[in-house]
């Protein structure tokens, strides 16, 4: 069981860098804060999100397959599967970015 909490831990650690390097590249993409105009938002920073916000969703499950591995009872936190839809439909709003 240590084990598989060390892999959460682990793996919650890279989905928060993982959705912290998202943002930043959303940001290349924000209203420049001087002139008010939209930046232009290159094909490079919306592929960043996309796999940033990818690799945070692989992290949330890698999390949860070494608790089913471990034949764990079930989670002690219910938020795990919010964060994941959440994760997703920041996925699909960042494919709709052009």
């Amino acid at each position: 069981m240590k084990s598989s909490l060390d892999t959460c831990i682990q793996n919650y650690d890279k989905a928060i860098a993982s959705l912290d390097t998202a943002k930043e590249a959303c940001k290349a993409c924000d209203k420049d804060k001087d002139t008010n105009k939209d930046k232009k938002c290159s094909p490079k920073h919306v592929s960043k999100v996309n796999f940033m916000l990818s690799a945070a969703v692989s992290n949330f499950s890698a999390c949860e397959e070494a608790l089913n591995d471990a034949g764990s009872p079930p989670k002690p936190w219910v938020k795990d599967d919010a964060m994941v839809e959440g994760t997703n439909i920041l996925l699909e709003v960042a494919k709709k970015i052009k």
